[in-house]
């Protein structure tokens, strides 16, 4: 895994699937099975284990409690005991203290880890378990069997499944990945013109899909009448899905949330997304201000990055790194030692698009802090985009 080469480990520091028995429970009434747990990389130094890592599918988040859970596990177990875990599902990063379980201490997408390299490797590099980190040793052996004082086992190899490829079926239709799904349901999208209902052929495959949403029940209400093509209803840019529904109401819904299982959902999302709408207007008023401000004959700004032209048009609001806006969320969490998976979220209703937090006080205190500690710059699109796309194996 790259991360492990980035932060300073080599092969004979990482220890893959190593099995460790369960110190408690046992299968069967005849208590011969022993239930064995199995970590996906447990990282040494100087002979002793560090820290946990748990590689998951991008499919399962990294705060899924469940997913917590086991690694927290993992990082108990008498044979390990380590103070902190992390889990990775190729899409974000998150890492936790054993005393601490509820929120990440640390957490970011994985395509702005160049953002957060510092603050990981003052927390996980070989090096900073060597300079007073709270890091248990062996203890030496006494007399009889304690799990406690057990020494370390012998790496034991375990051959792992390889898991099957998903496929995604829909009526007469196979894709072989996701992406593939969802470029097929795209071009339905974008086949028809705005406000025009789609005919029965797609009608068959949207109703199909819509079955996969999180909230079927409630989006389809008393039942189908057209699905029609509009845009969002607060930009008026976004194509969407729209129900019209038989006794006359209707609503959106969003494609990806069916393929995806309505990933948006995850609360770290929901609480990132939440606060970008809390301080949506700082971000407008700053690239209006430095428009107007800066604005040549050609109606073109400077760049703020590349110190290039852009059109005016083509320019957007960028958090200058390090302190990036998933930053700023993770240290407001952690400042206010808020749960995100404890706030509740409004913007889930008929035709509402945008996710806010339903407790205005922290909307109030968000955007004050995020004024407080937010450095902003105008940048193109095309870097903005660029910079989102960077994806950390082909570093």
């Amino acid at each position: 895994m790259p991360i492990l080469k980035y932060l300073g480990y080599e092969q004979h520091n990482i220890v893959r699937s190593k099995t460790l028995k369960h110190p408690f429970l046992k299968i069967g009434s005849n208590k011969k099975r022993e239930i064995k747990l199995i970590p996906d990389y447990l990282l040494k130094v100087e002979e002793n284990f560090a820290w946990v890592l748990d590689a998951k599918a991008p499919n399962q988040q990294v705060n899924d409690s469940a997913h917590v859970e086991q690694v927290y596990c993992y990082a108990s177990h008498p044979e390990i005991r380590s103070t902190y875990f992390a889990l990775c599902n190729g899409l974000e990063f998150a890492l936790y203290r054993k005393e601490h379980t509820n929120t990440p201490i640390l957490y970011f997408p994985l395509d702005e880890i160049e953002h957060y390299w510092d603050k990981l490797k003052m927390l996980l590099s070989p090096g900073s378990f060597q300079v007073g980190k709270n890091f248990t040793y062996e203890t030496p052996k006494s007399a009889g069997f304690d799990y406690a004082t057990r020494p370390l086992l012998e790496e034991i190899p375990v051959k792992k499944q390889k898991a099957k490829r998903q496929k995604f079926e829909l009526l007469d239709k196979t894709f072989q990945t996701k992406a593939e799904f969802k470029e097929f349901i795209k071009k339905i999208l974008n086949k028809y013109d705005l406000n025009t209902a789609i005919d029965d052929t797609d009608l068959q495959y949207i109703s199909v899909l819509l079955k996969r949403h999180p909230e079927y029940e409630r989006k389809i209400g008393s039942g189908i009448r057209h699905i029609v093509i509009k845009t969002d209803g607060k930009w008026r840019k976004t194509r969407c899905f729209h129900i019209l529904r038989t006794d006359g109401s209707q609503t959106d819904f969003s494609y990806i949330h069916c393929i995806d299982n309505d990933i948006s959902r995850e609360p770290m999302k929901m609480f990132i997304a939440s606060a970008r709408n809390a301080v949506e207007e700082q971000i407008i008023s700053h690239r209006s201000s430095y428009i107007s401000k800066n604005k040549d004959n050609e109606d073109k700004v400077i760049s703020q990055k590349s110190q290039t032209k852009i059109h005016w048009k083509d320019a957007v609001v960028d958090h200058i790194p390090p302190t990036t806006f998933e930053k700023i969320v993770n240290d407001f969490l952690q400042m206010k030692q808020i749960d995100p998976s404890k706030i509740e979220y409004l913007g889930f209703g008929d035709n509402e698009y945008h996710k806010e937090f339903k407790d205005k006080a922290i909307k109030t205190e968000f955007e004050k802090y995020h004024k407080q500690v937010a450095k902003l710059r105008v940048i193109s699109k095309q870097e903005n985009l660029s910079q989102k796309r960077k994806n950390f194996d082909q570093q």
